[in-house]
Parts: structure tokens; C-alpha cells; sequence
């Protein structure tokens, strides 16, 4: 078994944001969609927990947030249509995931995260607010890519010399 001093900090670092995003998208829901207390307590630990998963299996952290965002964001707009559906800081740790998976993996596996991220987009924000979001995220996932193909070709001429 491992000791917490022996556990990279990228795990510790993922579950202390799992925590955080659990319980400011616990309250945050609590606040705004109208749900009894108890679901909203559930939907935070759907919002924050897979963010723990971020170090080992960014991809599968992605899916399940995104079901838990087009989820909870549906009732939070259903109950009042406030401009965001999630509690501010799940939207920046939905970048986080982007970044991670812009990073690790082929452009394709990118563009179809950023294409899921602009389909959640345009069903839990206002729709004037589709472009900008969505460009914000093109932006820095575009970025993104362009680091992780750079070290996969660096790393790529190291393996052949």
C-alpha cells in the first residue's frame, strides 16, 4: 500500500480539486436549480469526483464530466436560466481536462472533446454566449495542441537518433 508520501503529486493535487469542485458544485446547485438538498449534494460528487481520475485517465475524466455538466447544467436551466450552469471553477477545471487530453493525445481525440465541449456549450449557456466560450476554448486548447505535437515530434527525433 502506499503512503501519501509516495504518491505523485498530481494525484494529490487532482483529489484536493476533486474535493473542492464537488462541494462548490454541490452548493452552487443547491443554490441554483431548485433541487432537493440531497440531489444536489449527489450532483456535486458527480461534478467533482472524476476530476480525481484527471493523472491516470484523463479521457474517461472527460466523459464522465461532461455527463455530469449536460446533467446538472439541465436543471440548473430549467429551474432559473442563469448565465452559467455550473459553479464558475467547473468550467476552468473543464479546461484543465482539455488541456490534459490536448496535451497527451492525437489531434483527433481533440477535436472531438472540443466539438462535446461546444455541444455542452450550446446546451448550458445562453446563446449569446455560445461564440465567445466556445472560441476562449479553441483558443487554449489550440495552444494546447500545438505544445503536445511539439514534444511528440521532439520526443520522435530523440527515439530515432
Amino acid at each position: 500500500m502506499k503512503t501519501l508520501r509516495a504518491l505523485p503529486k498530481g494525484r494529490i493535487a487532482a483529489g484536493a480539486g476533486a474535493v473542492y469542485l464537488a462541494y462548490g458544485g454541490a452548493t452552487y446547485l443547491d443554490l441554483k436549480s431548485g433541487l432537493p438538498t440531497i440531489l444536489c449534494w449527489v450532483g456535486g460528487l458527480l461534478l467533482g469526483l472524476p476530476f480525481a481520475l484527471l493523472a491516470d485517465r484523463p479521457l474517461l475524466t472527460w466523459r464522465l464530466t461532461w455527463l455530469a455538466c449536460a446533467v446538472t447544467g439541465l436543471a440548473v436551466q430549467a429551474h432559473h436560466r442563469t448565465p452559467f450552469s455550473w459553479h464558475p471553477a467547473l468550467l476552468a477545471a473543464q479546461l484543465v481536462i482539455l488541456v490534459v487530453i490536448s496535451l497527451r493525445f492525437p489531434y483527433a481525440v481533440s477535436a472531438w472533446t472540443y466539438l462535446s465541449m461546444v455541444a455542452l456549450i450550446a446546451l448550458s449557456f445562453y446563446s449569446a454566449d455560445w461564440l465567445p466560450i466556445s472560441l476562449i476554448v479553441a483558443v487554449i486548447m489550440g495552444v494546447a495542441v500545438l505544445i503536445g505535437a511539439t514534444r511528440r515530434r521532439a520526443q520522435a527525433r530523440r527515439a530515432i537518433a
